[in-house]
Parts: structure tokens; C-alpha cells; sequence
């Protein structure tokens, strides 16, 4: 039994292995589809790895600031614990980092 939890409303499909095996199949034998597809999975392979490497690079204040300019629709819709998890501190101190860049920004 598999369970998903959301934070907004969304549709999920589901799609049984059969369909699966049948569509890779034929992303495999149409060089055009295998090459979107092959794009699309770097891609996001590639945003995990920025991630990753962000944790081992940047302070979380940095984190959170790459997230703002990146992705500021976030920052507007999920709860802060959720953020805060993203960014591997807890709400307690990314309240802090928010604090610290607002004081700096009145100054």
C-alpha cells in the first residue's frame, strides 16, 4: 500500500506497469521522443544535484536565498515548517535568517 500526502490540491494518475513498460518501449525505438525524454529526466537529475550540492556549498541563509530569487512562488504558498525542512534547518531558524535579511534590508 503506497499513500501520498499533498500540501495543495492536486490530480494524481496512476499508471499500471504493463502501460509503463509499453511507453518506454516506444520512447526507446523513436529517437525523438528518447531524446525528450532523455532531457527531461537530466534535467531533473540535475536539479537534484544542485540541491544536493547547495547543502555542502551554501549556508542556509544563502539556501533560502537561492529559493526566494529562484522560486518565490514557494515562499508564498507552502507553510513555513515545510521550508524550513526543504532547506534542512528547522522553522526556528529560518525564522532567524528572515529576521536577519529584513533588518538588513531596513538599514
Amino acid at each position: 500500500m503506497v499513500s501520498f500526502e499533498t500540501i495543495e490540491p492536486c490530480i494524481l494518475y496512476k499508471i499500471n506497469k504493463p502501460d509503463v513498460d509499453a511507453f518506454l518501449e516506444e520512447v526507446y525505438e523513436n529517437p525523438e521522443l528518447r531524446n525528450l525524454f532523455m532531457d527531461a529526466l537530466f534535467e531533473r537529475v540535475f536539479d537534484y544535484m544542485k540541491h544536493f550540492f547547495s547543502f555542502i556549498k551554501d549556508t542556509p541563509q544563502q539556501r533560502y536565498l537561492n529559493l526566494v530569487k529562484q522560486k518565490p512562488e514557494i515562499i508564498k504558498r507552502v507553510p513555513q515548517h515545510y521550508i524550513a525542512s526543504y532547506l534542512g534547518i528547522t522553522t526556528v531558524h529560518l525564522s532567524r535568517i528572515k529576521s536577519k535579511i529584513l533588518k538588513e534590508r531596513l538599514e
